[in-house]
């Protein structure tokens, strides 16, 4: 992904501004050094419905360049686009929410004729086996990694 756009201080400063929303609202701590920052940005905007966590990204894509940003986008996972829901997994994370929204995700499939999926399971929590035709190979930082 072209990163060309932090070399501009004031492209830093709103993405500063998205960091500090995100932790406010989500108690997330997102790092700009992230090698996915625009792609977990985006989907907090998404997860949040958030107007100024909105405001602010948008001003961040004009500034890095909606196109080059939009093209490199990973699309949604495929458990994620069938009940529109991003599940956020970042290092600052707390384990009390993982366990209420993992809770809440088996109220909800409770009944529903849906086929085992593959999992791994490291410190307690969960992961697709796979994604995108990748195998899971380990965690980085709290962020899933596949290869």
């Amino acid at each position: 992904m072209d990163k060309s756009w932090m070399l501009n201080p004031k492209a830093i400063r709103i993405a500063k501004e998205c960091i500090n929303i995100v932790k406010e609202e989500l108690d997330i701590k997102l790092t700009l050094s992230h090698p996915e920052f625009m792609q977990m940005l985006h989907e907090y905007v998404d997860l949040t419905d958030s107007a100024p966590l909105a405001d602010a990204y948008s001003r961040l894509l004009a500034m890095a360049g909606v196109g080059n940003v939009l093209q490199n986008l990973k699309p949604k996972r495929a458990e994620n686009a069938n009940n529109n829901k991003v599940t956020p997994i970042s290092p600052g994370y707390s384990e009390q929410r993982h366990a209420e929204q993992k809770r809440a995700e088996q109220k909800q499939v409770v009944g529903a004729n849906s086929a085992p999926t593959n999992t791994v399971e490291v410190n307690g929590k969960s992961y697709p086996a796979s994604r995108d035709g990748k195998t899971f190979k380990g965690l980085y930082r709290g962020q899933p990694i596949y290869k």
